[in-house]
């Protein structure tokens, strides 16, 4: 998803933010584990320095997710 934000809809890289479930052997630079906590704490924080005209899109994949 985020190469096609990139290549599809110019989004600059340091304009992504990633939360996704490492794996230990192939870590992912610069992303975030999608705790409660993180999840929270990140959306919150863009939504403060959100501007007019600025765009949040959430691409949600929850396999496994025990709280709904």
């Amino acid at each position: 998803m985020k190469v096609k934000l990139m290549e599809l809809r110019g989004f600059t890289e340091d304009n992504i933010t990633l939360m996704i479930d490492q794996d230990e052997e192939e870590p992912i630079r610069k992303s975030l584990q999608p705790t409660d906590f993180n999840i929270r704490r990140t959306l919150l924080s863009l939504l403060h320095s959100a501007r007019r005209g600025d765009i949040l899109y959430i691409h949600l994949i929850a396999y496994g997710c025990s709280d709904g």
